[in-house]
């Protein structure tokens, strides 16, 4: 993180988010941290064979923490919401979260 270390597992992780040079992380909990880390190489580990998809630019999220999405939306548990999602990858997220 930028202040120190944390413990972290995949599994907990509901979104990415790049802000400039950091990535704000948000977990299922609400709790969030920010991280020193190109958004691209958050891309390597957070892939759609962990369950992850970039819905958007600067956004990545966990399927499994997606309550509601619709052509240019994502809802998170934490009430967050991800706008301006591109069509591609909403039509990949319906197929994937059935």
């Amino acid at each position: 993180t930028v202040t120190g270390f944390y413990k972290m597992t995949i599994e907990e992780v509901a979104c990415l988010e790049a802000q400039n040079k950091l990535v704000l992380v948000t977990f299922s909990n609400g709790t969030q941290i920010t991280i020193r880390e190109p958004f691209y190489k958050c891309e390597e580990i957070f892939h759609m064979d962990r369950g992850f998809i970039k819905c958007h630019r600067s956004y990545i999220v966990n399927l499994m923490f997606v309550e509601q999405f619709t052509k240019t939306e994502v809802t998170l548990p934490s009430r967050k919401f991800i706008s301006d999602i591109c069509f591609k990858n909403s039509s990949c997220i319906s197929q994937l979260w059935c």
